[in-house]
């Protein structure tokens, strides 16, 4: 499925596992705002009070960074993370100045 994310950038999803979900877009980021995005969303120090279902509405991982071929690809354990940090991690990919972003998960291919 092929959505437009902001008017400069459309994404491509396939099937997902909520637990490797694999990023692959047209572009070479600053790593700063990606690490800034994984601070944001993962609770390293443990602080993050449960909600009333237990979960701590974090992710739980983000690998580095690897590029090739034009191409930037890394991988995101969502964990309980709420939508808005997909929303979040699209926008700040949108700032890199990416065209296009392909979301999946290799696991399930």
């Amino acid at each position: 499925t092929r959505i437009e994310v902001t008017a400069t950038l459309a994404d491509e999803l396939h099937p997902l596992a909520g637990n490797a979900v694999d990023f692959r877009f047209d572009a070479t980021p600053a790593l700063e705002p990606l690490e800034a995005w994984t601070l944001h969303w993962l609770d390293v120090d443990d602080l993050k009070s449960p909600d009333a279902d237990g979960l701590q509405g974090v992710i739980h991982s983000v690998t580095a960074p690897e590029q090739s071929g034009g191409f930037t690809t890394f991988s995101v354990d969502f964990g309980s993370a709420p939508v808005e940090a997909l929303r979040d991690l699209l926008l700040m990919l949108s700032g890199t100045g990416a065209r296009t972003v392909e979301i999946c998960s290799l696991c399930l291919e």
